[in-house]
């Protein structure tokens, strides 16, 4: 392992840093450092920081997942109520389409300014 740019061990100054704290980031000689998962720390305690934090963000990360899926299930929703009630309104003016002409030819007469 080679040594940290100058730094030595936070415990031992006479040796030099081979290792940083994956939480804290100290420098660490061999002797001090502990192995967890594949990574330097300096402390059991460190290592329960970084568990802590690591679940805190995963825990985040969930709950904006399932926010992000809920608008796109509340979108999808919104879409397809819209697509049937324009295909509602459609086919009751092919069903009913001499009444609409009705309605219309009513509205123009009461409204001859408005053009439909």
């Amino acid at each position: 392992m080679a040594a940290i740019q100058d730094k030595v061990c936070r415990n031992h100054p006479d040796r030099p840093a081979t290792e940083r704290c994956d939480n804290c980031f100290k420098p660490l000689c061999e002797d001090c450092v502990l192995i967890r998962d594949g990574k330097p720390f300096c402390s059991e305690r460190c290592f329960e920081n970084q568990l802590e934090v690591s679940r805190n963000i995963s825990s985040f990360e969930t709950r904006r997942k399932r926010e992000v899926l809920l608008r796109r299930r509340r979108r999808l929703v919104r879409a397809t109520l819209m697509i049937l009630l324009l295909g509602a309104v459609l086919a009751y003016i092919l069903t009913h389409q001499s009444q609409v002409l009705l309605w219309r030819d009513w509205l123009l007469d009461r409204l001859p300014d408005l053009a439909l």
